[in-house]
């Protein structure tokens, strides 16, 4: 096998999340350019090596259980187990910055040898035979700049380090993938614990230990001998209540990088004319770049504005509905005792398989959604526990059960 198609094939596996071809994740972004693919990612890749700048050396301790996070909901799927672990260490990957992470990975090393093998990593972009791939690898160059070569530098990284365990809640993203490898190449224990719900089309399970929230995810994955433990969810953890049944007042609206601004002002537009209730919006806290754009919605409309990283558990005695398109929010809704909806029109795949499970009630309009709430409310709520082994034994924490699989790893 030549080097280019060892390459192609790692830059594929790496980047799940934007070469899947039943994804095809930056199609339903949208996303565009008025310059060539490349150009664009070049431009990018180049942005990002001068910001790296700032991460050249980072002090890491060592033989120490290593956390990996890239996101506010990664952050919050593993900090509960972190502060219980007596030899943790947080790092924030990529572009992240969080106050609970104990520092931040050497970025510049990961563009330094990126930039040695370019011109090996360009052929093997144009060498990759289906057009989507090759066009998401190219307008995100940055990445495959980065993938080509990723696996050696953690390699090299971890055998400083010599990490006794490696925790990642990321299981598709280039950085994560790239983690796994390594660590699987250096015999290095690894531990996932999901920051979401799956669908099934998530890439197979390859870390040591799989810490799963239920049956029905574990379900969802294909496994490549991973050890399962199906603990529940940590990141619901301190926010289990017992299901109530209560009147109708209030509506939260979750929205993500799928929706477009139009999309986003027509549903906003239409609830306000059609529905008495009290309306919250909030955005997801990656789409950065439009948090402004609904802060303005919520004023426009005399609609109330959610923060994007604060925890929608605070408003379970407001809001007895969330809605929402293709989003895992649902399952926080399920969890939180309220009723996950969708409408017809924005939901157009059943991503995460809530529909056939029962677990998500789509709705025409507007105009129906209070009559579907009392008419399906209870049979909802009872998948609850389904979702989340914790509902089931609410005293067995899930992030105690995780420290101790960590502390007999050996």
């Amino acid at each position: 096998m030549n080097l280019f198609k060892v390459i192609s094939e790692r830059l594929l596996v790496l980047n799940y999340d934007i070469c899947s071809l039943e994804w095809k994740f930056l199609n339903k972004l949208g996303v565009k350019s008025r310059f060539p693919p490349i150009l664009t990612g070049l431009i990018r890749a180049l942005y990002f090596s001068l910001k790296s700048l700032r991460d050249i050396y980072i002090h890491v301790p060592k033989d120490k259980v290593l956390f990996f996070v890239g996101s506010h909901n990664q952050v919050k799927a593993l900090s509960k187990v972190h502060q219980k672990s007596e030899n943790g260490v947080m790092l924030s990957i990529h572009n992240f910055r969080n106050m609970k992470c104990d520092s931040h990975i050497p970025l510049f090393w990961f563009y330094f040898m990126g930039w040695l093998v370019f011109p090996i990593t360009v052929i093997s972009i144009y060498a990759i035979p289906n057009e989507y791939q090759k066009w998401a690898l190219k307008i995100r160059f940055e990445r495959a700049l980065i993938s080509s070569c990723s696996v050696w530098v953690w390699k090299f990284l971890f055998m400083i380090w010599r990490p006794r365990t490696v925790i990642i809640s990321n299981d598709h993203n280039h950085w994560t993938c790239a983690i796994v490898q390594a660590t699987k190449e250096l015999n290095i224990p690894s531990v996932y614990i999901p920051h979401a719900f799956t669908s099934e089309t998530f890439p197979p399970l390859e870390c040591t230990y799989s810490c799963l929230e239920s049956d029905i995810q574990k379900n969802r994955y294909v496994n490549r001998n991973s050890d399962i433990r199906v603990v529940g969810a940590v990141r619901y953890e301190d926010n289990i209540k017992p299901i109530s049944r209560q009147p109708l007042k209030g509506i939260l609206v979750c929205f993500n990088e799928l929706d477009s601004n139009d999309w986003v002002r027509d549903i906003i537009e239409n609830l306000v004319r059609e529905s008495n209730f009290q309306i919250f919006i909030k955005p997801h806290p990656a789409d950065v770049s439009r948090h402004t754009f609904f802060e303005g919605i919520s004023k426009e409309f005399h609609v109330d504005y959610v923060e994007p990283c604060s925890d929608i558990s605070t408003l379970q005695d407001r809001v007895q509905i969330l809605l929402g398109g293709i989003t895992g929010a649902h399952i926080d809704a399920l969890i939180y005792s309220m009723l996950p909806m969708t409408f017809e029109n924005w939901y157009p795949e059943d991503y995460y398989g809530l529909l056939s499970d029962g677990a998500l009630l789509k709705v025409k309009n507007a105009s129906s959604i209070s009559f579907e709430y009392s008419q399906n409310i209870e049979q909802i709520h009872k998948k609850r526990v389904q979702y989340n082994y914790h509902c089931k034994k609410p005293d067995l924490m899930p992030s105690d059960q995780i420290i101790k699989i960590i502390n007999d790893i050996k």
